[in-house]
């Protein structure tokens, strides 16, 4: 897969996100949803046992997420836990992240 392919996906499938950072708010497309994972001893439902409030954000990879302070997705703000470029080929192929939903979000 190259690049394009992403970010055609992104456009036609992605859900809005707003990064926000120091300079100013930048609305994008990401694939954004709840993470979901198997524990051993544990018999999760077909989706897996999701841990509260952890989110996978799979974004542009023109789109760095290295000074994001808080990601917006309908109306709820996630701090960036951690993050990665995902190289494919000698190129970024998409941005990753691993979110936390926050109680509040800022103004």
């Amino acid at each position: 897969m190259d690049s394009r392919l992403w970010e055609l996906m992104l456009e036609q499938y992605g859900q809005r996100v707003t990064l926000r950072r120091e300079e100013g708010d930048l609305e994008t497309r990401a694939f954004f949803q709840s993470v979901r994972e198997k524990k051993p001893g544990e018999n999760p439902s077909p989706l897996g046992v999701g841990p509260e409030g952890l989110y996978l954000c799979l974004g542009s990879a023109g789109e760095g997420l290295e000074d994001v302070k808080e990601l917006l997705w309908e109306g709820r703000a996630f701090e960036v836990l951690r993050r990665r470029a995902v190289h494919v080929g000698g190129q970024v192929l998409y941005q990753w992240a691993l979110c936390r939903e926050l109680d509040e979000v800022e103004p």
